[in-house]
């Protein structure tokens, strides 16, 4: 019990991380920027800008620093810096009096989401839901929805009832908040604060019953067939310049029928049930693997 709501918890500041530096930070920049355009005497060319600007600091940062970062840094303290540069970015987007200093604020914002995005969080939650990930981190990626829906009204009358770096300002206090509560409660593991992993019944039932699948190995030729059906299939979920995906979290299609049965062509009967431990640093794919046909 004590596991199981702790993992609850972690899940809770999880899903505010992101509300903070996913959400705040890009989702809702479009809600910012005629306030940055106006106050700062930008042109649009320069406003458009900074969005580029932030994106290209997110995709440096996510391809060539996060990595390494958290080699270093734990979990907890990485996400507590991430939080600190969104701090930083929002207290520049209101103090800024020069274009140079909006540029630097949409740097960091950058950076915040790519050192504090869904990586580390993603990688918490595996920690600590033995079972249920998934649905743990659908909460959590909801928290930047949730911005999108609460933040714009909030900051535009903030911005037009007092001032937009009071609008800015505000939003830097809420992710202080947020940093705080990181601080006090998130750990890397179950076993740094003394508790285990949250794990259901019925979750349980359906990792065993995946394992147990799995073990069910075909030869040979069986698997150069498994390997070839797989390549095709990515082609296929591609076809006609619209993305399908043939087996997208879950296991049951909207018409109530197993597999997700979205590929042009397919015969809708085979599935390839292909369970990972992300307790462990490799994944088994495409061995072991198991075919079976919907009776």
């Amino acid at each position: 019990m004590r596991g199981k709501w702790y993992s609850i918890l972690i899940c809770a500041v999880s899903t505010l991380v992101l509300f903070c530096t996913l959400g705040l930070a890009t989702s809702t920049i479009s809600i910012y920027l005629p306030y940055i355009i106006s106050d700062g005497g930008l042109t649009r060319t320069q406003g458009s800008f900074l969005l580029s600007l932030r994106s290209l600091s997110s995709l440096i940062t996510i391809v060539a620093v996060v990595e390494r970062f958290y080699r270093r840094v734990q979990l907890r303290w990485g996400i507590v810096c991430a939080l600190i540069l969104d701090v930083a970015a929002f207290s520049l987007y209101g103090v800024a009096g020069s274009y140079l200093q909006y540029c630097a604020a949409a740097v960091l914002a950058g950076a915040a989401y790519g050192i504090g995005g869904i990586i580390p969080v993603s990688i918490l939650i595996g920690r600590w839901f033995k079972t249920d990930r998934s649905f743990a981190i659908g909460i959590c990626t909801a928290g930047s929805g949730v911005a999108t829906i609460v933040v714009p009204p909030a900051f535009v009358a903030l911005a037009e009832g007092v001032s937009t770096q009071a609008a800015f300002l505000s939003m830097a206090g809420l992710i202080v908040l947020a940093a705080v509560l990181s601080v006090l409660v998130l750990r890397d593991s179950p076993e740094q604060a003394g508790q285990e992993p949250f794990c259901s019944v019925r979750g349980e039932r359906s990792v065993r019953s995946a394992r147990a699948a799995a073990l069910e190995e075909i030869d040979g030729t069986g698997r150069a067939a498994v390997l070839l059906g797989i390549l095709l299939l990515g082609a296929a979920s591609h076809s006609a310049n619209q993305p399908r995906f043939a087996s997208k979290r879950g296991t049951y299609d909207k018409d109530g029928v197993s597999f997700k049965r979205d590929v042009l062509g397919s015969d809708k009967s085979i599935a390839f049930p292909i369970p990972c431990d992300p307790s462990i640093p490799w994944v088994p794919l495409p061995f072991p693997v198991r075919s079976f046909r919907r009776r």
